[in-house]
C-alpha cells in the first residue's frame, strides 16, 4: 500500500511492556514496517500505541502559500519566477519572470513585441478591458493557442491540463458506454463525483475512459489520466509541471506525499472568475480501496473522478462484464477487423463473426486476431484452427515448458460469483493467453528486437515507463520508434512514455521468447541489462518492489562478479553473441545490445552501494527484514569506504539500518546506529535542522523499546520543540510530536498530562485533514489508549470505535488495518470483563491479518498469542496453550531462537503452562525466557519481570533436586549478566530449596 507503513504501526496495541514511539521518516528515507502486535509476557498486559504518521504541509504551516490563493493572481507573476528559478530538482533553472518596465506593456507582452511609453486613456481603457474580456473567454476554451498561452502567461493564470495518452491501436467508437457514463456522473451529480467502469481484463476498460475523455475534453477545465499503479510518480510529475515547489520546500524528496498529493489538488480545483468548469480525473487500474488508502478522500472540488478496476462494488458504476447492453457490439467488433482488413469479401466477414462470437466480443483478443490475419494473410478459419490448435498444447501442458501457463482465478476472486460466470472468465483468461502467445510467434518471426524491448518492458512496471528509459536499451529514437511501431496491438504510446496492459504484461512475462530453449540465460541478460541503468531510473523501477527487488539483485551479483567494468562489458557482449544466433541472426549485434560507459573505480563502488541500499529498501517494504538488513549493512559499509564517517550518506544509512534492526527487535544495536546518525546530522547540519529534529525521535523511539522511558520523553521532547521554532504551533510534524512525547508521559505514569497532549494532536490533525483521514483515526485510537489508560474505559471504547468505523470507511472492511483496531477493541473489551466479546475481535484481527500476510509472518504470530490471552481470561487454558504455541512455533521460524519476541512468548507460555498446573514444564519455558532477555539486552524492565516470574515458577514446584538446580542455573545467569552484587543475583541466591 502506498500510505507509509508507519501508519499502521501507530495503530498497532503493543501489548507488552516498554514499547516504543515511532517516527516517521522523511520521504527519501525508509519507511517504517508496521509491528501490529505484540505477545503478552505476563497476564497483566499493557496495549500502548505510538504516534502519528503525519505528514509535513509545508514551512510555514498551512497547507498553501499566501501567494496561491487568489483565482485571478496577476500580481503573483513574480511569485512565479522566483519558484521556476527556485526548481531545480531537475536541473533547470529557467528565468521566466515578466519584465514589469516601460519595455513590456500589455499589447508587448501579447504580441511578443517590446513597446516603449504606451500612455492609455479612460476611453481606451474601457475598450481594452472589453478586449481582455473577450479574449479571456476565448481562451478559456482555446488554451492551445500560442496567443492565449502569452495571455495566460500574464494574467498569471495556469494552463489548462490535458494529460490524456492517445487510444490503443485496436480502439474503436463505442457509443453505449459514452451515454452511459455521463447518465452515471449526472446521477452523482455532486462535488467530488466518482464513477467506476469494472469488469475482467480485456473488455478495454481504460480505451473507453480514454473514448470518454477524448470526447468530453472541451467540457473539462483540466483532464487528467494516471495508473493507479504508480500514482505516487504521476502526482510528483504533476508537481514538477505545474510549478507547485516553493522557496521553503528544499528537495522534493523531502515533501511527504500527502502535501504533494494536497497542493496538485487545489492547484486542479482552483477555478477561474468566469469559466468555473468541472476538471476531470481518470485512475486507471485502481482497487476499490485506491482513493480510500492513497488519497485518503482528499480529493478536489468540482472535480469528476472516473476510475477503471477489476473489482466491483462501486456505488456508481458500469461493469462491462456483465452489462450487456455496453459491451462491444458485434458491429463495433468487425470495425476493429476492418482497420487492419478493409478488403474483407463477405464469406470473410462472416468468418470474422464466428471468431467475434469465440472471443466474446473481447478487444484485446479481436485486436490480436486481426493483427495475425493481416501479418500472416490467411483466412479467419485457418487462423481459428491454428488456435484451437495452439490452446490445446498450451491446456495439456499447463502452459508451455518452462511457464505457468493460463493464470487461474484466485478464492479472493471466485467470491460472489457462480460456476459458471468463474469458468466463463476462466476461459476468457486462456484465449487471451493464446491469443498473446500467438501474436509473440510473429513479432519473434518479424521482428526480435521488437520482441526484445517487449520482454524489456515485461520487467518494468507496466504502465509509464519512460522512453528514455527504453532508449537506453536501443541505439537511439528512431529505432525505438521503429520497434514500438510493431507493437502497436500490444502497447499504447504517448509522447513520453509506453504502457503494456497489466494483463498482456503478465502473460509476455511467463512466455518470454516462444521459440527460446534457455528462459533463464534470457532472464539474465534482460535483468544484467535494466541493472545498469536502474539507478538512473530509480523512482520509476521501485513502483513495483518484486520487480525492482529482481533488477537489483541482478545488477549487484554482475558487480561482484567482475573486478572492473570492461569485464562485465565483455561477459555480457559474449552473452550477447550467443543470443544472437538464435534471436537476430542476420545481425552480429545483439538484440539485448547496451552501451555501457566507460567508469572508475570509485563510481563503480558508489553505484554498488546505492544499489544494495535500493536493494534493502525494497526488501524493507516487502516485510523481509532479514535480507533487508543484509543488503544496507553492506551498503552502509561501501559508503563508509567511499565517504569517512562525515558524509549525508553515511548518516541516512546509518539511520536505515537502526531502522530495520529495531523491526527486528534488535533495539540495542538500532539504538547505537541511530545514535551515530544522531550525531552526524548534527555535525553537517547543526542544531536547528528538519532531520535533526528526525533523529531525535529516532533515537527517542528506540530509548522507549529499551525500556529507558526518562530518556526518551527527554529526546521527544527535543525534537517537539524543535520542530515548534522550525514549522510553528500548528504544523502536523508538531501533532507527531504532542503523540510521542505523550506515549513517553503515559509509560511514566503521567496519564493525564499524555491525554492532554493526544488530545491536542487530534484537534491539530482534524484542523489540517478535515474529518475523514487516516492520521485522524490514528488519533481518534491514541485518545482511546490513553483513556484505557486511566481505566476510562467506556470513552476509550467510545475513540477506539470511532477510529476502528473511519478506518473502515477509509481502506474497506478487509484491511490490515481494521484488524489492529479490532484488537485494541478487544483489548478494552477485556478491560470491562467483556471476554467473549473481546475474543471475537481478536479472532477477526487473527483472520484479517492471516489473509493479509499469509500464514507464514511474525505478525501472525503475534495475533495467535493475542487470541490466546483472552482464551486464557475465559479460563479455557488448553485452547489459550494451543494458540500460544502455535505463535512460539511461529515466530522461532521467524526470528530464530534468540529474539525478544521469543522470549515473550516463551514467558506466555510458561504462564498458561503454570495455569493449567504444569509447574515444572512451566518453569523450563520460564527460565529460557529469562534467559533470552539478558542475551538480548543489556538492561531492560522485562528483565525484572521475567526473573520474578522465574522465581514464582521456583516456588511453585515440589521437587528440591530440580529447585536447587533451577536455582544455580539462575544464579549462574545472574552474576554472569549483571556481576555478583545485583539485587537479582542476591534474590537468586536466597531461594529457599
Amino acid at each position: 500500500m502506498s500510505r507509509s507503513p508507519s501508519f499502521s504501526r501507530q495503530f498497532a496495541a503493543y501489548q507488552y511492556l516498554n514499547s516504543s514511539t515511532l517516527n516517521r521518516q522523511p520521504a527519501h528515507q525508509v519507511r517504517q514496517t508496521p509491528r501490529l502486535y505484540s505477545l503478552v509476557p505476563i497476564q497483566k498486559r499493557v496495549a500502548v500505541i505510538g504516534q502519528s504518521s503525519l505528514a509535513p504541509i509545508g514551512r510555514n504551516g498551512s497547507l498553501f502559500s499566501s501567494t496561491s490563493q487568489s483565482p485571478f493572481p496577476i500580481s503573483s507573476r513574480v511569485t512565479v519566477s522566483k519558484r521556476l528559478a527556485h526548481n531545480s530538482a531537475k536541473g533547470s533553472k529557467k528565468d521566466n519572470s515578466i519584465n514589469k518596465g516601460a519595455k513590456a506593456s500589455w499589447f508587448g507582452l501579447i504580441a511578443g513585441r517590446d513597446y516603449v511609453n504606451v500612455k492609455i486613456g479612460g476611453g481606451t481603457a474601457l475598450v481594452l478591458a472589453t478586449g481582455f474580456g473577450g479574449l479571456y473567454l476565448c481562451c478559456e476554451n482555446h488554451t492551445e493557442g500560442e496567443l492565449c498561452s502569452r495571455f495566460r502567461d500574464f494574467l498569471g493564470l495556469k494552463k489548462k491540463l490535458n494529460k490524456l495518452p492517445s487510444q490503443a491501436d485496436f480502439y474503436v467508437p463505442r457509443f453505449a458506454p459514452q451515454q452511459r457514463i455521463q447518465e452515471l456522473f449526472e446521477e452523482e451529480n455532486n462535488k467530488k463525483a466518482i464513477v467506476a467502469i469494472v469488469g475482467d481484463s480485456g473488455r478495454g476498460k481504460s480505451e473507453v475512459v480514454k473514448e470518454y475523455a477524448h470526447a468530453k475534453k472541451d467540457d473539462y477545465r483540466h483532464v487528467w489520466f494516471f495508473d493507479a499503479n504508480t500514482w505516487k510518480q504521476a502526482y510528483k510529475d504533476l508537481f514538477f509541471e505545474r510549478k507547485l515547489l516553493e522557496e521553503s520546500d528544499g528537495d522534493i524528496d523531502q515533501i511527504h506525499i500527502d502535501v504533494i498529493v494536497s497542493r496538485v489538488h487545489q492547484d486542479l480545483e482552483r477555478q477561474t472568475l468566469l469559466g468555473k468548469k468541472r476538471s476531470l480525473i481518470i485512475i486507471d487500474n485502481a482497487s476499490k480501496s485506491f482513493i480510500a488508502e492513497n488519497l485518503k478522500w482528499q480529493l478536489p472540488e468540482n472535480t469528476n473522478i472516473l476510475i477503471t478496476s477489476k473489482e466491483r462494488g462501486f456505488e456508481f458504476q458500469l461493469d462491462l462484464t456483465n452489462d450487456k447492453s455496453c459491451a462491444l457490439s458485434t458491429e463495433e467488433a468487425a470495425k476493429i477487423f476492418l482497420k487492419r482488413l478493409p478488403k474483407l469479401t463477405n464469406e470473410e466477414q462472416a468468418e470474422v463473426r464466428k471468431i467475434i462470437r469465440k472471443f466474446e466480443n473481447l478487444p484485446v483478443l479481436l485486436a490480436q486476431a486481426a493483427n495475425y490475419l493481416s501479418t500472416y494473410e490467411i483466412s479467419p478459419q485457418e487462423y481459428l484452427a491454428k488456435f484451437e490448435e495452439n490452446k490445446i498444447i498450451i491446456l495439456n501442458q499447463g502452459g508451455l515448458e518452462g511457464t505457468t501457463g493460463p493464470r487461474k482465478l484466485t478464492d479472493k476472486e471466485k467470491k460472489g460469483l457462480s460456476d459458471d460466470q468463474i469458468n466463463q472468465i476462466e476461459e476468457g483468461l486462456v484465449n487471451l493467453y493464446t491469443s498473446i502467445f500467438l501474436t509473440l510467434k510473429v513479432i519473434r518471426e518479424q521482428s526480435p528486437k521488437a520482441l526484445a524491448l517487449l520482454l524489456y518492458c515485461a520487467y518494468l512496471p507496466h504502465h509509464s515507463i519512460p522512453r528514455k528509459l527504453l532508449e537506453k536499451l536501443t541505439t537511439d529514437s528512431n529505432e525505438l520508434n521503429a520497434r514500438l511501431v510493431e507493437l502497436q496491438t500490444l502497447i499504447t504510446l504517448d509522447q513520453e512514455t509506453v504502457s503494456l496492459h497489466e494483463a498482456i504484461q503478465e502473460i509476455v512475462l511467463d512466455v518470454g521468447d516462444p521459440l527460446s530453449s534457455n528462459r533463464k540465460h534470457d532472464q539474465g541478460v534482460i535483468l544484467s541489462n535494466l541493472g545498469e541503468i536502474a539507478l538512473d531510473f530509480k523512482p520509476f523501477i521501485d513502483q513495483a518492489p518484486p520487480k525492482a527487488k529482481m533488477i537489483y539483485q541482478q545488477a549487484i551479483a554482475d558487480m561482484h562478479q567482475s573486478t572492473t567494468f570492461s569485464d562485465i562489458r565483455e561477459q555480457i557482449a559474449k552473452a550477447a553473441q550467443h543470443l544472437s544466433s538464435w534471436v537476430y541472426p542476420s545481425s552480429p549485434s545483439s538484440i539485448f545490445s547496451l552501451e555501457i560507459p566507460n567508469i572508475t573505480e570509485h563510481s563503480k563502488q558508489k553505484r554498488l552501494a546505492d544499489l544494495h541500499s535500493a536493494l534493502g529498501n525494497v526488501q524493507h517494504g516487502l516485510l523481509k527484514w532479514n535480507e533487508a538488513l543484509e543488503e544496507k549493512r553492506k551498503a552502509l559499509t561501501l559508503y563508509q569506504i567511499l565517504h569517512g564517517e562525515k558524509h549525508l550518506d553515511v548518516a541516512r544509512s546509518y539511520n536505515s539500518v537502526g531502522n530495520t534492526l529495531g523491526e527486528l527487535g534488535w533495539h540495542e544495536e538500532a539504538l547505537e546506529c541511530k545514535s551515530t546518525a544522531l550525531m552526524l546530522r548534527k555535525e553537517l547540519f547543526g542544531e536547528k535542522h528538519p532531520d535533526v529534529a528526525r533523529s531525535y525521535n529516532n533515537v527517542g523511539r528506540t530509548f522507549g523499546e529499551l525500556g529507558r522511558h526518562e530518556e526518551a520523553l527527554e529526546l521527544n521532547s527535543k525534537a517537539m520543540e524543535l520542530r515548534k521554532e522550525l514549522f510553528g504551533e500548528k504544523h502536523p510534524d508538531v501533532a507527531e510530536s504532542y503523540n510521542n512525547v505523550g506515549l513517553n508521559l503515559g509509560k511514566l505514569g503521567r496519564h493525564e498530562e499524555a491525554l492532554e497532549l493526544k488530545s491536542k494532536a487530534l484537534e491539530l490533525v482534524k484542523d489540517h485533514f478535515g474529518t475523514k483521514h487516516p492520521d485522524v483515526a490514528i488519533s481518534y485510537n491514541n485518545v482511546g489508549m490513553a483513556l484505557r489508560d486511566l481505566g476510562r474505559h467506556e470513552e476509550a471504547l467510545e475513540y477506539l470505535s470511532k477510529a476502528s468505523e473511519l478506518i473502515k470507511e477509509l481502506f474497506g472492511e478487509k484491511h490490515y488495518y481494521v484488524a489492529m483496531s479490532y484488537n485494541n477493541i478487544g483489548l478494552t473489551l477485556g478491560d470491562l470483563g467483556r471476554h467473549e466479546e473481546a475474543l471475537e475481535c481478536k479472532s477477526k484481527a487473527l483472520e484479517l491479518v492471516k489473509d493479509h500476510f499469509g500464514t507464514k509472518h511474525p505478525l501472525v504470530a503475534r495475533s495467535y498469542n493475542n487470541v490466546g490471552n483472552t482464551l486464557g481470561d475465559l479460563g479455557r487454558h488448553e485452547e489459550a496453550l494451543e494458540f500460544k504455541s502455535k505463535a512460539l512455533k511461529l515466530i522461532k521460524d521467524c526470528f530464530g531462537t534468540k529474539h525478544p519476541d521469543v522470549a515473550k512468548s516463551y514467558q506466555s507460555v510458561g504462564l498458561t503452562l503454570e495455569e493449567l498446573g504444569r509447574y515444572e514444564d512451566a518453569l523450563k519455558h520460564l527460565l529460557q525466557s529469562f534467559k533470552m532477555y539478558c542475551q538480548c539486552f543489556e538492561l531492560h524492565p522485562d528483565h525484572a519481570l521475567a526473573f520474578e516470574n522465574t522465581l514464582v515458577g521456583i516456588a511453585a514446584i515440589s521437587d528440591s533436586k530440580l529447585k536447587a538446580k533451577t536455582k544455580q542455573e539462575l544464579i549462574e545467569v545472574c552474576v554472569e549478566k549483571f556481576g555478583q552484587d545485583h539485587e537479582f543475583t542476591l534474590k537468586a541466591k536466597s531461594i529457599q530449596t
